[in-house]
């Protein structure tokens, strides 16, 4: 229950000029006692004093226990004093505020806001010269939000040149850490991450509309074993993609365009060069563009550039080079039409180092002057299968007489042979329009050539002969036992 203490001072009956030796010891004694009596009941009765009127402190004032409001205003104080407010949510508002405006710390035309009950600061500016914590040991994420209005800069500044910024992580190895840059937003407009030097941005990564990119607009380094490139697309055209992209404004033939480069150290550890992969441009213009690929390779005392060249018409082993192919390997054919029938080149497994040489002309290369095999037959033989048999030997072996119809032969054809071996007991004919277009043949009798009319010659039982193509449509045919019908 609060105390009123009220005083009363005694009153003086006669003027103080009147006043002797006697009466001022009496008056001194009286006002001791009535100050005594006040100190008296502050030191030991004062318990909730209510206070009327303006209190002016001059010293300190000590409240240990200090229970109820301390209401009004402090106008102006030389050192600021603290109170601590027990009862936080007495009052929302918590006002602070420091009117004289030279402290350097916060003056009247500032804002600062502090609501401890929600744990809310706002403010202008916050200058430290150490460490800004924001912390949170419970399973909620700290979260430091930066705002800004439209058109506005958030800036990270330090004005040193050795500024290091850094986003460290405690020395926690069992959890997943991350430093993450998101934007949320609804709308279509750009969203990026920059890295710049002095202006110019040399790291993007923005996301536009979903389209994410990452830019490069500087050298890139990667000190590890492994650069992957994953797709995880599911369709079927082809993903992922490495583009090497030379973005010229002066394009020209025989620019190079990208390059894929092989390197190591040397004997002297210094870095080297081993081999290339890289594209040129052989044809420029507006639909007609052409390019090719190169191979390069280092060899001894310098760089063979390029061994070898894919062209989109052609594969070209580049001077003084050799095309080898190991054990069991051979080149095939496929031939005009694409179907279950190639034709393979191989060779006999050699016992010593050959060497063929093919003659400087155009022709047919005649496979049975090459090989011992031969197309034995009893029966008659189509034009479009006899074309097939240059440079074979044809064995007949039939007791009826046989017919060969004459290819339609074309220049490609010059040089083309059959040798035609009559084992049998009837005539071997040679059909002159078998292919429905009639063939010009020539009889080579020693010094004298015959041409033969519509009627077909022949090759008797045991004759030899031999048929070469000499130009488009025409033959010879020469040996033993050709008889002119």
């Amino acid at each position: 229950m609060a105390s009123k203490i009220k005083f009363k001072a005694p009153a003086l009956h006669i003027p103080p000029q009147q006043y002797n030796q006697s009466l001022f010891q009496r008056t001194f004694s009286v006002l001791r006692l009535y100050f005594n009596q006040i100190d008296n009941q502050f030191r030991e009765n004062l318990n909730n004093p209510t206070i009327d009127g303006d209190l002016t402190v001059s010293g300190t004032v000590t409240a240990p226990t200090f229970v109820g409001a301390l209401t009004g205003n402090a106008t102006t104080a030389t050192l600021a004093s603290t109170a601590t407010v027990t009862d936080s949510t007495a009052n929302t508002d918590f006002p602070v505020a420091f009117h004289n405006e030279s402290n350097a710390l916060l003056d009247d035309t500032g804002v600062f806001e502090y609501n401890p009950s929600t744990g809310t600061l706002n403010t202008t500016n916050v200058t430290a010269t150490g460490t800004i914590s924001v912390f949170n040991n419970t399973s909620e994420a700290a979260l430091l939000k930066v705002g800004r209005d439209d058109n506005q800069d958030i800036t990270m500044f330090g004005d040193d040149n050795t500024l290091t910024i850094k986003a460290a992580q405690d020395s926690d190895s069992n959890g997943n850490h991350s430093l993450i840059l998101d934007r949320v937003f609804g709308g279509t407009g750009l969203s990026d991450f920059r890295v710049r030097h002095d202006g110019s941005d040399e790291f993007v990564i923005s996301d536009n509309g979903g389209t994410v990119t990452a830019t490069f607009n500087s050298s890139v380094v990667i000190n590890d074993d492994l650069l992957k490139v994953i797709s995880t697309d599911a369709g079927a055209v082809e993903k992922p993609i490495l583009a090497l992209y030379r973005n010229s404004a002066s394009v020209a033939v025989s620019d190079e365009i990208g390059a894929i480069e092989f390197r190591g150290n040397d004997a002297s550890g210094a870095e080297m060069l081993y081999a290339n992969i890289y594209s040129e441009i052989s044809v420029f213009g507006s639909g007609s563009e052409q390019a090719h690929l190169n191979f390069g390779v280092r060899k001894a005392n310098g760089f063979e550039d390029p061994v070898m060249r894919i062209r989109q018409y052609a594969v070209e082993i580049l001077d003084r080079n050799t095309l080898d192919f190991a054990r069991n390997s051979f080149i095939k054919f496929e031939g005009s039409n694409q179907n279950s029938h190639e034709t393979s080149f191989n060779v006999v497994d050699p016992t010593q180092d050959n060497t063929i040489l093919l003659p400087n002309n155009s022709g047919v290369l005649e496979l049975g002057a090459l090989g011992s095999g031969a197309v034995v037959t009893g029966t008659s033989i189509a034009h479009a299968v006899f074309t097939d048999y240059r440079g074979q030997k044809v064995v007949f072996t039939g007791s009826s007489n046989c017919t060969i119809q004459l290819p339609d032969v074309a220049a490609g054809d010059v040089g083309a042979t059959w040798t035609v071996c009559n084992a049998g007991s009837a005539n071997v004919i040679f059909d002159l329009n078998g292919s429905g277009s009639a063939q010009t043949l020539k009889i080579l009798t020693g010094a004298a050539v015959t041409t033969v009319g519509t009627d077909d010659p022949h090759i008797i039982p045991g004759g030899v002969a031999s048929l070469v193509c000499t130009a488009a449509d025409n033959y010879i045919l020469f040996g033993s036992g050709v008889v002119d019908n």
